[in-house]
């Protein structure tokens, strides 16, 4: 019986030849190449994609609010929280609307808001510079920068007491000025006023109304020896209450606190006329 033979060339041989040891040596290499690209290029890529990226058009004013007041000496400040909102709110490529905070000295508040007034509707886009902006939606509106030297009018004049710090006059001169014939008395150790106190609080309140020319006036404390200092100024403000009360303007007042001089020891009695509250024109005008 003849024996049944196979070639290498009819069944392949089990051994790879030259040409296919060299392709699958590359082999590792073509499919790692091909996965990096697929990486770069597949949905990897595109699920990083800002929706919002070109995105430009017309945005307005939603809302102008005061959120709260900042004191940097010797300016008091406003900041105010700005939003915008594009017109398209239709659109599911639109960006939503952006909140931003603007800062204004308080005297500027009228013209801070109607400058963006001005602006109620105007031109935005997303930044294109910035990946963080584009992807939150955060707009750039094109509003000029507000500048309250540009729109703020001239300073008011000042008025009232407040000269006095204009002036640089901490300390008045109490021996100059019309002193008002009206005292407040008060109990010992006490800074609650007599029970007429309300009464005369009432003549002289309309009197100072009838003299706008009175422009600061001061409202001196006393205490005798043997009560306490603050004693002076608490008594002082309770008649600058009473005054208010009545309808004065309050920028017309200023109050003080007397200090007991240094009497002589034999001297140093407690007097109950020196209890007592005591009212002076600081600056008048005619």
């Amino acid at each position: 019986m003849s024996k049944l033979s196979v070639s290498n060339s009819a069944l392949g041989s089990t051994r790879p030849t030259r040409r296919a040891r060299r392709w699958l040596l590359r082999g590792p290499i073509s499919i790692a190449l091909l996965a990096l690209g697929y990486a770069a290029c597949g949905p990897a890529a595109s699920s990083n994609k800002c929706m919002y990226e070109g995105w430009m058009g017309q945005c307005q004013l939603k809302g102008l609010i005061k959120v709260r007041e900042m004191e940097s000496f010797p300016r008091a400040f406003a900041v105010f929280e700005v939003t915008y909102e594009p017109l398209d709110t239709e659109s599911p490529l639109s960006p939503p609307a952006s909140r931003f905070q603007v800062m204004a000295p308080a005297d500027n508040e009228a013209q801070l808001m109607a400058h963006y007034q001005q602006y109620a509707t105007t031109a935005c886009r997303i930044d294109p510079t910035s990946d963080e902006a584009c992807k939150e939606g955060k707009l750039q509106v094109q509003v000029p920068a507000f500048t309250p030297t540009q729109v703020a009018p001239d300073a008011p004049q000042v008025a009232g007491c407040k000269q006095l710090e204009a002036r640089g006059q901490a300390s008045p001169d109490f021996q100059a000025g019309q002193v008002i014939e009206v005292e407040f008395t008060f109990d010992a150790n006490s800074g609650t006023p007599s029970a007429d106190a309300a009464a005369k609080a009432q003549q002289l309140a309309s009197l100072i109304k009838s003299k706008p020319g009175w422009e600061c006036i001061a409202i001196t404390g006393f205490i005798t020896f043997g009560e306490n200092l603050s004693l002076a100024e608490t008594r002082a403000r309770a008649i600058k209450k009473l005054l208010l009360e009545q309808g004065v303007d309050a920028a017309r007042f200023v109050t003080f606190a007397a200090s007991i001089g240094t009497a002589a020891a034999e001297d140093r009695v407690a007097r109950p006329e020196e209890r007592r509250v005591k009212l002076k024109v600081l600056i008048e005008k005619q």
